[in-house]
């Protein structure tokens, strides 16, 4: 299997992007800038590739896209992770934190799988075969979570909703497309990673999950894995919760 992973240069994306190499796929790391992203983690894999593009940019996302789907390590899933949580206004561009949040959290998304959907048009389709897109959103996306922005949890709103609704349309076409939604986690470089100065604190907090546990890494990619079985053939549209039981809406 040949996986995309967008906004894999660090976080989750680069985490999952170790565990998919270390079970044997081809995976094709993404980053917004021109960076060494396997020097600067330590990653050695012939099966690990790379590309750089601004997502929030259609065209950019679409010539980049174009260009790997004509190599030799073509996707077949793509796993949209590109996100951010903190927004800062950049008046030099006139972008509110608003602009940012959907650029980021939503548009990232939409474009990447707006130019596969071009792609799959122009190219020869082979018989059977789909391609999988997974988007990574968050539970902030489901209700109102103490302390998350209001701008990153109706983009992941955004979000989630497009995959329900626009996934009906692209499965017509080959495209399967589902979500994620994670609740808080716990992985190197994480929001919560130094948020605890003490161990109490740790766990008053752990009490507001059901689970009395993060989410982590690995149970995102058994997810993923989920989606992806092959004797699944009907899970379209759908947007998975894995919280350990924190949202309480149906």
């Amino acid at each position: 299997m040949s996986i995309l992973i967008t906004g894999s240069s660090g976080g989750l994306g680069l985490d999952l992007g170790k565990i998919f190499l270390k079970n044997n796929h081809s995976v094709v790391f993404h980053s917004r800038n021109d960076i060494d992203i396997f020097s600067k983690h330590n990653i050695s894999s012939k099966t690990a590739h790379q590309i750089h593009c601004e997502l929030s940019d259609f065209q950019d996302t679409k010539k980049t896209m174009h260009n790997l789907f004509n190599t030799s390590y073509k996707p077949n899933t793509v796993i949209c992770n590109a996100g951010r949580s903190s927004f800062e206004e950049k008046s030099e561009t006139k972008l509110t934190s608003w602009n940012i949040a959907f650029n980021d959290n939503f548009y990232s998304a939409l474009n990447v799988i707006n130019a596969c959907r071009e792609i799959r048009k122009s190219l020869k389709k082979e018989d059977n075969s789909f391609l999988n897109i997974i988007c990574i959103s968050s539970i902030c996306g489901h209700e109102n979570i103490q302390g998350a922005p209001i701008q990153y949890s109706v983009s992941k709103s955004a979000l989630n909703n497009m995959v329900k609704i626009y996934s009906k349309e692209l499965i017509r076409e080959g495209i399967v497309l589902n979500a994620i939604s994670p609740g808080n986690m716990m992985f190197p470089g994480s929001l919560w990673e130094n948020k605890f100065r003490t161990q109490k604190e740790k766990n008053l907090f752990l009490n507001n999950i059901p689970s009395n546990k993060f989410v982590e890494s690995y149970e995102i990619y058994e997810t993923i894995n989920s989606l992806l079985s092959s004797n699944i053939k009907n899970l379209v549209g759908q947007v998975i919760i894995v919280d350990g039981g924190q949202v309480n809406s149906f």
